[in-house]
């Protein structure tokens, strides 16, 4: 943070200091040029009052002479060398620190000279290192303002961001995450919330590998219980036909139930689920799933009776709903008694069965970890899922909108 924190600082000295260089420069060439242009005027105006002497009363004409200015004709006999060669106009000989004008009088064929002394006339040339000095002070002042200002700005512009960086590393998000900050309308508030929104995404994560966990370890339990059971048995040292081909069975059923809960949790366990939209012959899907799960569930003696009233054909997405009646079908074969009845009915399939038991149940929840499947796969679906129990008889309602 202390890093920003410089960088501004180091940003506002820097413009300053610029600002207070370019400032020096404009005031010192300002005045230099003001001046020129004052001794200039000064030249000419000169020059136009003797020439208003000479139309007037030309004999008794006065040269312009005062301190640091000196006036000549061509006909004078002092006339300096240097001046007698410049031609018509005004301007100033730097080497010499003189301002010139030489103006030609009319009527006659005579010329005026005029010299300026700059170093006589102006004090500016004397008085420059004082000059400099003041400019220098008045440029120091300057940076020292953009100093303060950077310091004081910065603290402004890195507060809310060192505020933020603190409450994202200290604060012990629960529930809903919201940081310092997010009511901003500006960068921070932007940060803010992308930060909530990062710990959002976290939190969804985190849910779904407790619940792929959960799913995990209620799930394979019973398949690979089984698989080890039938393993065991085919060791046995006396075996015959039957009970190998029988615990064959059971390995290849196992393995049909766990091929299935993988593509179950590899669904669930998706942050985003993307449809792919097709028409779906429903009754069909259950007829395939119906003898599918009848062999890996040899063992359960459960008689399920398919009754299709009329043929239903939905739009959603074949692999996810394939799923989800795998899994209501397979909680049939489990959970189920003697008896269990499937009706494919306008635009809703219904599933009913006898029960030993309600569906196995988690410690804390009336739900079971089955049914939560089946409700997550539900809702990506947009399939309304509805239950009931009564006398021991179960019914689920799965209904497709249309």
């Amino acid at each position: 943070m202390n890093e920003i924190k410089n960088k501004l600082v180091a940003a506002f000295i820097f413009i300053t200091f610029t600002i207070s260089i370019l400032y020096g420069l404009l005031v010192y060439n300002a005045m230099k040029y003001t001046e020129d242009d004052i001794l200039t005027r000064r030249l000419i105006l000169e020059a136009a009052n003797y020439l208003k002497q000479v139309e007037q009363t030309p004999n008794t004409a006065l040269l312009p002479n005062s301190i640091g200015l000196r006036s000549y004709l061509s006909s004078s006999p002092d006339l300096p060398s240097w001046l007698e060669v410049q031609p018509l106009g005004t301007r100033e000989l730097h080497n010499m620190e003189k301002h010139i004008g030489v103006f030609a009088i009319p009527q006659t064929d005579q010329t005026l000279y005029i010299a300026l002394n700059e170093l006589d006339t102006s004090s500016l040339e004397s008085e420059t290192p004082v000059l400099i000095l003041m400019l220098t002070s008045v440029g120091i002042l300057i940076t020292f303002i953009g100093l303060m200002l950077g310091l004081f700005f910065s603290n402004q512009i890195s507060k809310p961001i060192a505020l933020l960086t603190h409450d994202v590393a200290t604060r012990k998000v629960k529930d809903k995450a919201q940081f310092y900050g997010q009511d901003r309308d500006d960068e921070v508030g932007a940060l803010s919330q992308a930060f909530s929104d990062l710990v959002i995404r976290l939190q969804s994560f985190i849910a779904r590998e407790k619940k792929f966990t959960q799913y995990v370890s209620h799930e394979f339990r019973t398949p690979i219980s089984l698989v080890k059971n039938a393993v065991a048995i085919l060791k046995l040292p006396e075996q015959n036909k039957d009970r190998f081909e029988r615990n064959l069975n059971r390995i290849e059923s196992a393995t049909i139930e766990m091929e299935s809960l993988i593509n179950t949790f590899l669904c669930l366990g998706r942050e985003n689920t993307k449809l792919k939209l097709a028409n779906i012959d429903v009754c069909k899907l259950l007829n395939s799933n119906l003898q599918r799960n009848a062999l890996a569930n040899q063992s359960k003696k459960v008689d399920v009776n398919l009754i299709i009233e009329n043929e239903l054909t939905i739009q959603n997405d074949e692999n996810l709903l394939n799923i989800l009646i795998d899994n209501v079908i397979r909680n049939i074969f489990i959970h189920g008694d003697s008896k269990a009845k499937i009706t494919a009915v306008d635009n809703t399939v219904i599933f009913e069965n006898d029960i030993v038991d309600t569906p196995l149940k988690t410690d804390d929840s009336s739900t079971s970890y089955g049914m939560e499947i089946i409700h997550e796969l539900a809702e990506k679906m947009n399939i309304t899922i509805s239950t009931d129990i009564i006398n021991n008889h179960y019914q689920l309602k799965m209904a497709f909108k249309t």
